[in-house]
């Protein structure tokens, strides 16, 4: 037994025609299916192949019932009109706030640096100084270098007296 065919409306896939209705104003389409008349697809697309900008223009223009005032469109532009207010804010801090603040932290940052090392001149070489027994302990050696020297071990700054 065949299969009965479908009711054919404006929205089934058997017409050939694309969405009329966002191209053509509502007064063209019918008002009791509120679908577009039947127009041949060649008469809409003979304007667009003919490179007339003003006719390409209207005819791939969308026309929203509700376009001109919907929430939507408001809520929309209030975002936008929010996000844009964020990012100057944002690009103001960081330009006035935060490249300030790093450029000052950095001067702060290398006078302690030299204050430091003003400070180590002062100090008797580490040759000299007291090696109490807390420190440098080692209970196995490590497994790099010579064994006796930590990871982080810096030689300017760090000594151990051997055990000779």
């Amino acid at each position: 037994m065949p299969r009965p065919k479908p009711r054919e409306n404006c929205h089934s896939p058997e017409r050939h025609h694309f969405k009329l209705s966002s191209i053509l104003p509502k007064t063209i389409t019918n008002p009791e299916t509120d679908c577009p008349p039947a127009i041949h697809l060649s008469l809409i697309r003979a304007p667009l192949r003919a490179g007339n900008p003003a006719a390409r223009q209207i005819l791939l223009r969308r026309n929203y019932a509700s376009q001109a005032g919907s929430t939507f469109t408001k809520e929309r532009e209030a975002v936008k009109a929010h996000a844009a207010q964020s990012s100057e804010l944002w690009r103001k801090l960081s330009l006035y706030v935060a490249i300030p603040a790093l450029i000052l932290s950095s001067i702060n940052a290398y006078n302690l640096w030299n204050e430091h090392w003003e400070h180590e001149s002062h100090l008797p070489p580490p040759e000299e100084r007291p090696q109490y027994p807390y420190l440098n302990i080692r209970v196995k050696r490590y497994p790099w270098g010579d064994g006796d020297k930590t990871l982080f071990w810096n030689d300017n700054v760090n000594y151990k007296k051997s055990d000779d």
